[in-house]
């Protein structure tokens, strides 16, 4: 089975979309319990009527602000397919990117591809430390960008 190589450049750019779409999404449903806990949270001063320049007196209004509420709450349901999209979509490009990595012959390219694409991308010099003395920032990007022949 061949696998794309460009699965693993991918990968950590779809973690991070993930992780933006859970965001997005938390702060949605922080925003539905603010206005369901503040209840009226609408006011404005309206004018009774006139006599010639004059207003006749003023009346203070409160609502709730349904228009922004049902908004937020198709957003709601958006973000949650979306989210649950992604989170099949990742699940499967990681079980490709694990098989792909594990297919590798070379252990060290492996380790630097599973620092580089599993573990929340880890910049190159934490990969180098990782692996160990003889190994460089530079010395572990040239070999991943070997391996899989594209730059990251």
């Amino acid at each position: 089975m061949e696998i794309d190589k460009s699965i693993l450049t991918q990968l950590c750019s779809h973690k991070k979309e993930l992780s933006d779409l859970r965001r997005r999404k938390e702060d949605n449903d922080r925003e539905i319990e603010r206005l369901e806990d503040k209840g009226t949270v609408v006011s404005d001063s309206v004018t009774c009527g006139k006599k010639g320049k004059k207003p006749l007196g003023t009346k203070r209004i409160t609502g709730f602000p349904m228009p922004e509420y049902e908004k937020r709450l198709r957003y709601k349901r958006i973000y949650s397919n979306m989210l649950e999209r992604q989170i099949t979509r990742l699940d499967k490009e990681i079980t490709e990117a694990e098989q792909y990595i594990e297919s590798i012959p070379d252990s060290r390219i492996r380790r630097i591809c599973r620092y580089r694409c599993l573990d929340d991308s880890l910049s190159w010099g934490q990969i180098a430390r990782r692996m160990g003395h003889p190994h460089t920032a530079e010395s572990c990007r040239q070999a991943f960008e070997r391996e899989i022949g594209i730059r990251k």
